[in-house]
């Protein structure tokens, strides 16, 4: 692959083996632009210092002409705040960019997708994110590239500043009765409202120390959708003790390996959601991550339904 003129932004904490892993496939793209966020240790974790100054002096040798950017902090943010501050400051500098977080392995095609999509839907605003996980390993419809969905992970992922200054942290729109009724309209199946009013309500509420879910919200609330690749682009390496919201290894997701996309892309001739995807793809996110019993839904009921879709 040719360098990568795309920004790319790696945020790190204090996992020096996986952000050298991480670094390693980066430098086989030697990106023009270089964003490196890291948070700071923990307060009641003194053996957590030797270990972010390690993490941090994995990108002491960037060894191709890049501009890099380094935004390293001497104060733990949070796993909630700590991302959305290095995506608010990579946005400060660029209008569109690749995001890795540490334990995001990436396939060198991922870099290309990204980098070719970025640029054909610039200037769509119904297009909010291009994706590097599909969930599914492999899901190749209508024989395109790729596809889109009202879901999308951020295991690796790519946006625009256009899309992300719609994102609040606080989800303040899901406080008003409407929004939830228009996101009820958008979202195919009662069980899946379920399943996002019970996430959009944690996070609304703070129970849960997590920024993605207020990116969902951001994305469905504008009738944003995702772009989603034709196999798997992204390794989470994320799985176990030492992660924050990961810690299981017993996980659908956690097992998922990566495949090179092939080129030239095969674009789809229409944006159009494919809703039969969301649906194996929010059976995932339901049953595996034990959200069944946030959405008061016994094992059986998800169990039939996860039968006729398949």
């Amino acid at each position: 692959m040719q360098r990568l003129n795309t920004p790319v932004l790696i945020t790190v904490f204090n996992r020096p083996d996986r952000a050298r892993k991480v670094f390693a496939v980066v430098k086989k793209v030697r990106p023009k632009m270089l964003f490196i966020n890291a948070d700071g240790p923990r307060k009641n974790k003194p053996e957590e210092d030797a270990l972010c100054r390690e993490t941090r002096a994995v990108f002491n040798n960037i060894d191709w002409d890049c501009k890099v950017f380094k935004k390293f902090n001497s104060k733990n943010l949070g796993v909630k705040n700590g991302m959305v501050s290095a995506i608010d400051w990579f946005f400060e500098h660029v209008d569109r960019g690749i995001i890795l977080e540490d334990d995001c392995l990436p396939e060198v095609s991922f870099f290309r997708f990204c980098e070719e999509l970025l640029k054909k839907y610039k200037d769509n605003e119904k297009v909010y994110q291009i994706c590097g996980t599909n969930a599914l390993g492999r899901w190749n419809k209508n024989n395109a590239s790729y596809f889109f969905s009202y879901y999308g992970s951020i295991w690796g992922w790519a946006t625009w500043k256009r899309a992300w200054i719609k994102y609040d942290i606080n989800m303040k729109l899901w406080g008003d009765f409407s929004v939830r009724e228009k996101i009820k309209k958008i979202v195919p199946d009662k069980l899946q409202y379920l399943y996002r009013k019970s996430i959009y309500n944690l996070s609304y509420y703070g129970k849960i120390d997590a920024w993605s879910y207020a990116w969902s919200f951001a994305r469905i609330v504008n009738y944003g959708v995702s772009i989603v690749p034709e196999v798997n682009l992204i390794k989470n390496m994320g799985f176990g003790k030492d992660s924050s919201n990961t810690k299981s290894k017993i996980n659908a997701f956690s097992n998922l390996d990566f495949k090179k996309i092939n080129f030239p892309l095969k674009h789809p001739k229409k944006i159009i959601v494919d809703n039969v995807f969301d649906r194996k793809y929010f059976l995932m996110l339901a049953v595996y991550s034990r959200f069944y019993s946030l959405i008061n839904l016994p094992l059986i009921t998800l169990g039939r339904i996860f039968k006729k879709v398949y």
